[in-house]
């Protein structure tokens, strides 16, 4: 499988752009250094001014947000409350620093020395009122935002995580070319608001601009409603790192569904699971470390799993098929996958001629809560980059108890389906006729967790409805620490 490289924003554009070091390097010469931060102190709430330098008359936003988010999230943050796509890299410059010049902090895409955006929280730069910090955003057109404290205080449950509450100014459009474009062009449509008045080289910009563009246009309920959404999903609890580097790695469309995903699945995170239910999802999981305990499984000579307890796997732990006798792991997928997942999840090794318990095995072997974390850890701790995106989708798909883009006229819609359009919209691409429906070792590990007994792949939503397949699905995106 293969991922396309984050979109850019300009048509034709490439996406193999400069980073901001490659840009110093050329231009001044100067490297890029770490840069030394005060420990984080309680938690506050900021309100900042944040500026787009050069724009006459300023555009400009007064927001307030919570400190102890991380810069990656406050880009995020500032891409809502301007009204950029997030189509284009961008860079914050260390304190004190200006707009090109280093220290900055380093972003996912740069491969460069410094301190890490993601690792530094808003709080240990904006410090005392009068603070700045500079953002810049595309590094071909060059937006550079001034952000400034005017004012702090402590933190409380009922503030929200980060509001708009004034601003003036419509954020440009993506692409146009700058700040001086910019002005020039809203100066030119506060005169005549038809686009095709342009003259002179603003004519170009004609049929370009998007339809309605008002240079004085700050719609400030839409944004404070996409900020209210984005403020939910930053208070989550961190998910696993592959789930975290799914989401912030991807465009800013499908990085707000998968939020939205990640929202629902948090919302469901208190219904119960009775017993009955952990113990039928369970069932071949308990069966092959019940027969792995004390002594071990044995295997024969070629290293398959011994005729007698192969047939006692396939009927006890619920996979028996309706023909065969199962008493042959080569002839037996299910018995041999579920040696194999037992075997990743580290609860059964081969040792002399035998599957013996680990000593992980041997503690979930009776206890429950160990053995699901084994579980839900396994599940998207396996494999390379691609299957482990296509057990992070499926299990949001899950957990969320959402079956998105289908509507009424589809009819059944396979999570097998949804998973592929949702691993389409991330970038990868499957070089096969068929798309995803098949060979997607990752979507097949979570559904063989979740649905044990059951051929999951053709498989609609409902059949994932039960809390047991939900919750273990939460488990794994939130792995108890």
């Amino acid at each position: 499988m293969t991922r396309n490289a984050p979109r850019s924003g300009a048509p034709g554009a490439d996406n193999a752009a400069p980073t901001a070091q490659a840009i110093a390097d050329q231009l001044w010469g100067r490297r890029n250094r770490s840069i030394e931060l005060p420990p984080p102190g309680a938690p506050r709430v900021l309100t900042i001014h944040v500026a787009l330098v050069g724009s006459e008359p300023e555009i400009w936003r007064r927001v307030e947000v919570r400190d102890t988010l991380t810069l990656d999230h406050v880009h995020t943050v500032l891409q809502v409350a301007m009204g950029w796509t997030d189509s284009h890299l961008h860079h914050f410059g260390g304190p004190g620093a200006g707009p090109s010049e280093p220290p900055w902090f380093v972003t996912a895409y740069d491969e460069e020395d410094g301190t890490a955006e993601s690792s530094a929280r808003l709080g240990q730069v904006l410090c005392a009122p009068g603070d700045g910090l500079s953002y810049v955003y595309d590094f071909g057109d060059d937006w550079v935002h001034h952000l400034t404290l005017e004012s702090s205080r402590p933190a409380t449950d009922a503030v929200p995580t980060v509001r708009c509450l004034d601003g003036a100014g419509s954020c440009p459009p993506e692409d146009v070319g700058g700040i001086g474009t910019w002005n020039a062009l809203a100066a030119a449509l506060r005169a005549d608001p038809d686009p095709h008045a342009l003259i002179d080289d603003l004519s170009m910009y004609a049929g370009w601009l998007p339809e309605g563009t008002d240079p004085d246009a700050f719609p400030i309920d839409a944004v404070n409603t996409e900020l209210s959404r984005l403020g939910d999903s930053l208070r989550l609890p961190t998910p696993h790192p592959v789930v975290e580097e799914l989401v912030s790695g991807t465009t800013p469309d499908v990085r707000t569904e998968l939020r939205e995903l990640l929202l629902a699945a948090h919302r469901r995170r208190d219904v119960s699971v009775s017993d009955e239910q952990w113990v039928a999802l369970l069932r071949p999981w308990q069966t092959i470390l019940d027969l792995a305990h004390p002594d071990g499984i044995p295997l024969t000579a070629a290293g398959w799993i011994a005729p007698a307890h192969c047939e006692r796997l396939w009927h006890e732990s619920g996979l028996a098929w309706e023909f065969g006798k199962g008493n042959r792991e080569q002839n037996t997928p299910e018995v041999h996958l579920l040696r194999e997942d037992a075997a990743a999840a580290r609860l059964i090794r081969r040792y002399k001629g035998r599957l013996v318990l680990t000593p992980l095995g041997r503690k979930a072997v009776r206890d429950r809560e160990s053995l699901l974390d084994a579980i839900a850890n396994y599940l998207l701790d396996t494999g390379e980059q691609f299957d482990q995106h296509a057990a992070a989708v499926t299990l949001l798909l899950v957990a969320g108890g959402t079956s998105p883009g289908t509507g009424s006229e589809a009819g059944p819609f396979t999570i097998t389906t949804a998973v592929g359009r949702l691993l389409t919209d991330i970038g990868w691409r499957s070089g096969s006729p068929h798309g995803f429906q098949y060979g997607v070792p990752g979507l097949f590990r979570v559904q063989r967790a979740l649905l044990p007994g059951r051929i999951a792949t053709r498989a609609d939503f409902t059949a994932y409805a039960e809390p047991a397949p939900r919750a273990l699905a939460r488990r794994a995106l939130w792995p108890r620490t």
